[in-house]
């Protein structure tokens, strides 16, 4: 039996488009230089076993609707402006503490790890529960808008299911 994650912006809610619009961030503040943040409520079809080795990792977007200049500008310009704790974030705490994906810290290879939440033991999530994070935008306030003024990434999250 395969295991199907669900990801929806409303506790136990329909699962969310691929694509979700953080709405805008604009370098030193208007209208913010951050987005609000996005909810992300995660739960599973796992019926008998967690899913373990949870963990967030971003990518180049390579969905429907693309609205940016180029994609893999869009997961560079992220990655490195996670470097001064900017660009794409996320919090396990409700927005109290925010961390940055970057090199070594929510890339493929090291994806941030799952820590905290409802029916959560580690990196797990247990049958039946759901997990709350936050996601938004940050823009360092020395970058430059481009033309298009749109960034656009993946999101993932790894696990490992067994049935």
């Amino acid at each position: 039996m395969s295991v199907t994650l669900i990801i929806s912006d409303e506790s136990a809610g329909d699962p969310l488009a691929s694509l979700v619009d953080l709405e805008d961030a604009t370098p030193g503040g208007v209208p913010a230089p951050s987005t609000a943040g996005q909810d992300l409520y995660i739960r599973h079809t796992a019926e008998v076993n967690p899913i373990t080795g949870c963990g967030f990792y971003i990518t180049r977007y390579a969905g429907d609707g693309y609205l940016g200049l180029d994609a893999d500008d869009d997961y560079d310009e992220a990655m490195t402006w996670g470097d001064s704790d900017k660009g794409f974030l996320i919090s396990q705490d409700s927005g109290s503490t925010w961390t940055a994906f970057k090199a070594g810290e929510g890339d493929e290879d090291t994806p941030i790890p799952l820590t905290i939440g409802s029916g959560v033991s580690g990196d797990e999530i247990a049958v039946g529960a759901e997990v709350h994070v936050k996601v938004r935008w940050e823009v360092p306030s020395s970058i430059a808008p481009k033309t298009a003024a749109r960034r656009s990434i993946s999101l993932n999250m790894a696990y490992s299911a067994t049935s």
